[in-house]
């Protein structure tokens, strides 16, 4: 408590948690093990909604203490209002698994002999540790939870909450170790469904989930219009000379002239020549050698004489 009311002091009647936080926090290098400050600060956090920041804080404080050899330190370090506290943070951030090893951790301790002389905690921890170990669903949690509740049924004998967890541990881990006098008053199975009527429960069928509804035609996203492209502006520059914008195109621009459909090769040979082509094929063989006879091996002088050289 007083340590809670210096870290108040040193706060000097801040505004808000933040600027409390900005007074108090130099005071943890100087007080790394103060519980009352380690508990203001996470307090703290808790307010401004950093939940991480108030866990984090926790598990350094129990990491310093466990590597303490003080056995004092120890027993602080399992004291059940912080394991509490931290378990609690835990369900606050969706961490089971934690919040449960965590209360393993903390009923091993107590539940064994320790150096210091400080006494047990209340049956509440143990309950809790031994109640989480069950919710796992796991052989050896239940063999842990089970030793839990048998030494707290070995304590007092009236306990319901020990008869209950002792019965349900050993009910999946050993059923021939559950003592008879706490057999004998359990209630018979007839019994607790003695108000259920199974006909009207198999009539009834299973239920079916309902189906998510379909969305209505007018909830439906529109289409987006189409919007008419612009047409693309040519620059000036890449225009060719004397061009005329109003002047089709031609749609073979792109092909060689001689693959053109409107092709008409000049001159007289080149007429016959382009009779052995079809557009864009290649030419007929038979034709070439018709050629190559009538035209004397392809353009030979009469005789098979060449011309004498002049003189110059």
């Amino acid at each position: 408590m007083a340590a809670v009311l210096n870290a108040a002091a040193h706060a000097r009647s801040a505004a808000t948690e933040k600027a409390s936080l900005k007074q108090i926090l130099p005071l943890l290098e100087k007080r790394p093990t103060d519980v009352g400050l380690i508990l203001t600060i996470t307090h703290l956090y808790v307010l401004t909604g950093n939940h991480a920041a108030a866990t984090h804080l926790l598990e350094s404080f129990f990491a310093r203490l466990s590597h303490s050899a003080a056995a004092s330190d120890l027993d602080v370090r399992f004291a059940p209002g912080l394991v509490a506290t931290l378990v609690s943070l835990y369900a606050q951030q969706g961490r089971p698994g934690a919040a449960r090893s965590e209360l393993s951790k903390a009923a091993e301790y107590w539940g064994k002999p320790h150096k210091s002389k400080t006494e047990a905690p209340s049956k509440a921890l143990l309950v809790a540790a031994g109640t989480a170990l069950l919710d796992t669903h796991n052989q050896d949690n239940a063999k842990t939870a089970g030793e839990i509740f048998r030494g707290l049924y070995d304590q007092n004998n009236e306990d319901r909450a020990a008869i209950a967890g002792l019965v349900a541990a050993y009910s999946v881990t050993d059923s021939s170790s559950i003592p008879s006098d706490l057999t004998s008053i359990l209630p018979e199975a007839s019994h607790l469904v003695s108000d259920i009527d199974a006909v009207a429960l198999e009539d009834a069928g299973v239920p079916a989930l309902a189906l998510p509804s379909q969305p209505s035609e007018s909830r439906k996203r529109a289409a987006p219009k189409s919007v008419p492209s612009k047409a693309k502006r040519i620059r000036k520059a890449r225009m060719p000379k004397e061009f005329d914008p109003n002047k089709k195109m031609d749609a073979e621009r792109w092909l060689p002239m001689r693959d053109r459909s409107y092709y008409r090769p000049k001159g007289r040979k080149g007429k016959k020549k382009a009779e052995g082509f079809t557009q864009g094929g290649i030419e007929d063989k038979a034709s070439v050698q018709q050629q190559q006879q009538q035209g004397g091996g392809g353009g030979g002088a009469k005789g098979g004489k060449k011309k004498g050289k002049g003189r110059k």
